[in-house]
């Protein structure tokens, strides 16, 4: 009687163990069937992450598309391209983030426009956070700018306004 328990648990084991290893892989996968628009959007995306690591304002700013609104968790309301550089500029006063992480969700394409979601961690000398960050490009004189953007802890999100 054990031993047919035991290959009945061996038996079951194996679809246990597809599933498994189909969902810890199945992101990995996603990142390698991306068009290349995909992955060109994608590494627009990551540059930026670089230019936060500088602190480079400017080169930010360059990546901006003039109708940007960005709205940042720890904030209680969005803000323009006009305030950007102020509020890049005083977080960088503050702390420069060293480490950033992006991981992809999903990226979509629809002609000039596109939409990312993802998951990021980041931490500075003084700043920490994991977040999810939803993005929206578009693409002008064959140019991937920054249209939008909201971010959202999973630790602690903000409080809306009322």
């Amino acid at each position: 009687m054990k031993s047919r328990i035991r290959v009945n648990l061996k038996i079951a084991s194996v679809p246990l163990l597809v599933a498994i290893v189909i969902f810890s892989f199945g992101f990995q996968v996603f990142a390698e069937e991306w068009s290349a628009e995909q992955k060109e959007v994608w590494n627009v995306l990551l540059a930026d992450i670089e230019n936060f690591k500088k602190g480079d304002v400017q080169k930010i700013m360059d990546e901006r598309h003039d109708d940007l609104v960005i709205w940042w968790n720890t904030r209680p309301e969005p803000f323009d391209k006009e305030l950007a550089p102020y509020r890049y500029s005083a977080w960088f006063k503050y702390d420069i983030p060293k480490n950033w992480e992006l991981n992809p969700l999903t990226i979509k394409i629809s002609g000039n426009i596109a939409i990312i979601a993802n998951t990021y961690k980041f931490s500075g000398e003084k700043l920490s956070e994991n977040g999810r960050l939803f993005s929206v490009l578009v693409k002008q004189n064959n140019k991937w700018l920054l249209l939008g953007s909201s971010g959202a802890s999973c630790e602690k999100p903000a409080k809306c306004q009322e």
